[in-house]
């Protein structure tokens, strides 16, 4: 009795979330051992280390797959203390997912200096999931990835891209200026 409670709900309607401040990537001047399915394993970037490479990427990341705890997933971004400017790549072909795996990634606290959507890869498994180069046709969910991995994690995102999903039908010069504008750090561009 004489007590009583406010009816107005608070408005989150306009609650808007920041990016997360980014540490800004140098790669002028670098060599950089792009990612290589089956092939770039640890011991290979070692020896690419040994060899000259600067910057060294992790074998693709199948986000589904790191989210369902699949080990073999986990194994492929082990990183070695040579590796002093290193890059994890995950694939995916949604926001949903790769925002998850980019959370996971930064939960558990795995050393990288950056993330990287694979946007490039021309292997059918993966295009007729939407994912690698299919990706490339649907700028509106690249966009959507970016911008949902950039909220989830403090290491800056990149991209790698080809010219397009087939040879003669290329659209990298479509996506290039508006990549930047929805959060990649950077953007590696595969000339085929």
């Amino acid at each position: 009795p004489g007590s009583t409670m406010p009816t107005e709900q608070p408005d989150f309607s306009e609650t808007v979330l920041k990016p997360r401040e980014k540490r800004k990537l140098e790669f002028r001047d670098k060599l950089v051992l792009a990612p290589l399915t089956t092939v770039g394993n640890l011991p290979f970037r070692v020896i690419c280390k040994k060899q000259g490479a600067d910057v060294t990427v992790c074998e693709m990341i199948m986000s589904d797959n790191l989210l369902r705890g699949k080990q073999s997933e986990f194994a492929l971004f082990h990183r070695h203390p040579c590796e002093d400017f290193f890059g994890i790549q995950v694939a995916g072909s949604n926001k949903d997912l790769m925002s998850k795996a980019c959370e996971l990634i930064q939960a558990a606290n795995i050393s990288a200096d950056f993330l990287d959507i694979n946007s490039g890869c021309p292997i059918d498994l993966l295009n007729n999931k939407g994912m690698g180069c299919a990706l490339m046709e649907r700028p509106a969910r690249i966009e959507a990835i970016l911008r949902a991995m950039n909220m989830m994690t403090d290491l800056p995102v990149t991209i790698k891209i080809r010219t397009g999903l087939v040879d003669a039908k290329p659209i990298a010069h479509t996506l290039l200026p508006r990549l930047p504008q929805w959060g990649a750090a950077a953007v590696t561009l595969h000339g085929r």
